[in-house]
């Protein structure tokens, strides 16, 4: 299964700026520094003066100082030191839905999915609009197999981000995965009007025709796909096995048996 690619797609850094109401009378080098990373060594400095002025500053403003220093580390691989200051980020401010977004996609990209699904779930708790937490949740139950949790997650995000093609070809996908191709042939065909270009559109609903046994939709699907991008091994396999299903049917002989990876996600990936 493609990854949910909003913040990619799923999946930038979330950096923030101090809030208008919180921001100091005076002119803050550092903290105005901080907020806005200029560059990650500059930012880390800056972020750590603020950090260093202890209780003196409002919790919430050192909050996200360690959030956008932790970024800053993170850009430059200090995988460490970024994890903590996103731990004291949302110990200093609970409600800060940004921390837990970044430490989710840090333990999400670490391959620690129990950790990264918690954080989903704080932040989806804390700002309920947040539509890429419901969409990289919803990555995670699929891989995990609960297709009714990951289709209840990807069907918030669309309503967050309505016409995404994105989330309604991973609705389809998880359609197929519960074996209804009828229902994800109807999400891909919404997801081609969208993007007609998409060849992993093109691949999917190849897919759920196959499934059915509608070769001939099928190999249409998987030779658009092909065309689309030559370097995907898979499409032209498909390609060539409802091919040869084709020529079964013709013959009025036994259909071989597609390769599974033409009926279904045969790895899924978060």
């Amino acid at each position: 299964m493609h990854r949910f690619v909003f913040m990619a797609a799923v999946c930038a850094a979330t950096a923030l700026s101090l809030p208008a109401q919180a921001q100091a009378p005076r002119v803050d080098q550092a903290l105005q520094d901080c907020m806005r990373l200029p560059d990650p060594d500059r930012n880390i400095k800056d972020c750590t003066t603020v950090i260093d002025r202890g209780a003196s500053e409002k919790a919430r403003t050192r909050a996200i100082a360690h959030l956008n220093r932790a970024i800053a580390y993170l850009q430059k691989g200090d995988g460490a030191r970024g994890l903590a200051d996103l731990d004291a980020a949302v110990t200093l401010d609970p409600s800060l839905a940004a921390a837990y977004y970044n430490r989710a996609l840090y333990h999400h990209r670490a391959g620690d999915l129990a950790r990264a699904k918690a954080d989903y779930t704080h932040v989806v708790t804390i700002d309920p609009r947040m539509a890429n937490a419901f969409g990289n949740r919803g990555n995670i139950h699929y891989a995990e197999g609960d297709f009714d949790a990951a289709l209840k997650d990807f069907e918030q995000a669309l309503q967050l981000l309505p016409d995404n093609a994105g989330l309604i070809h991973q609705i389809g996908v998880v359609h197929l995965a519960m074996s209804d191709p009828e229902r994800a042939i109807a999400q891909f065909d919404r997801a081609i009007a969208l993007a007609p270009k998409a060849p992993r559109f093109r691949f999917s609903r190849g897919r759920a025709y196959a499934q059915q046994g509608a070769f001939a939709r099928a190999r249409e699907d998987f030779a658009a796909a092909h065309a689309a991008d030559t370097r995907h091994a898979e499409s032209a396999a498909c390609l060539k096995a409802t091919e040869a299903a084709l020529e079964a049917e013709g013959r009025r002989s036994a259909v071989p048996a597609l390769p599974g990876y033409c009926v279904r996600d045969t790895e899924r990936r978060t």
